[in-house]
């Protein structure tokens, strides 16, 4: 009898476990497995993906992902960019461009961020900043315009990534529907864990979802059956952002030019 009831009790835990969501540790445990897998693999032919950006249903800008194979045989891998220009509702436009130089398990080198602000009467104002994977520590750069600053900071022990929007076009969600990474924040150094999961629909698209810790940060992409991108969005925010054609691109381009 005692056996039994420790049997049952048991199965309530994982049954409550199971319901609460699978242990974090296990998540990461699949994650190492799955970049582990991507680690030296031969880097895929160069992507492009243009996207057309949607605030409440309105356009409001354009953009662009680019991931290319690039390096030697000894150190091959990705060279990552990615462009962007929006007119938020203020009258402001914002625009951006992240390049990256990336292994293939998808873990950066070198990391450049430089943003613009422009603002209805003229004015504006450009930030560049720069992170570079050196050993022990990152080497991190910000300039404004009226400051400079360099530090130093220690580099995470656990294995990261950059580029989450490319890293799930090459996962098998069949085979790792559910799995965590640690994503790095080029801006500070710091990582966060990244837990995503993978459901694929009846149409065979498949809906990825992933979220900080407290849901923080959620976003949602759809891939087509083949794996590639559709469609990302953060889960909080009314912005999305749909694949179209380089025609759609440079029409809102030319809209944008006008005042």
């Amino acid at each position: 009898m005692n056996r039994l009831l420790v049997l049952a009790g048991l199965a309530i835990v994982m049954v409550l476990q199971s319901a609460a969501g699978e242990d974090p540790a296990a998540l990461l445990d699949s994650g190492k497995k799955l970049l582990g897998g991507l680690a030296g693999a031969t880097p895929r032919p160069k992507k492009e993906m243009l996207f057309e950006c949607q605030l409440n249903g309105e356009t409001v800008g354009w953009m662009t992902y680019h991931l290319s194979p690039a390096g030697d045989d000894a150190k091959r891998g990705y060279a990552y960019e990615t462009e962007m220009m929006m007119q938020v509702p203020d009258g402001k436009h914002l625009s951006g461009k992240v390049t990256a130089d990336l292994r293939t398990d998808f873990s950066p080198t070198r990391i450049t961020l430089t943003r613009t602000v422009r603002t209805p009467d003229g004015t504006k104002t450009t930030t560049d900043e720069k992170a570079v994977f050196e050993g022990s520590h990152i080497a991190l750069t910000r300039d404004d315009g009226k400051k400079k600053d360099d530090k130093n900071v220690p580099r995470p022990t656990d294995p990261f990534i950059f580029g989450i929007e490319f890293l799930i076009q090459h996962v098998d969600f069949a085979a790792h529907p559910r799995f965590a990474v640690h994503e790095i924040n080029p801006q500070t150094g710091a990582t966060a864990v990244l837990e995503v999961a993978g459901d694929r629909q009846d149409d065979g698209r498949i809906v990825v979802t992933s979220k900080k810790a407290g849901g923080k940060g959620a976003h949602r992409f759809v891939l087509a059956s083949d794996g590639s991108l559709l469609e990302l969005g953060e889960s909080s925010a009314p912005m999305t952002m749909k694949l179209v054609p380089k025609e759609r691109v440079e029409q809102i381009k030319d809209q944008m030019k006008k005042p």
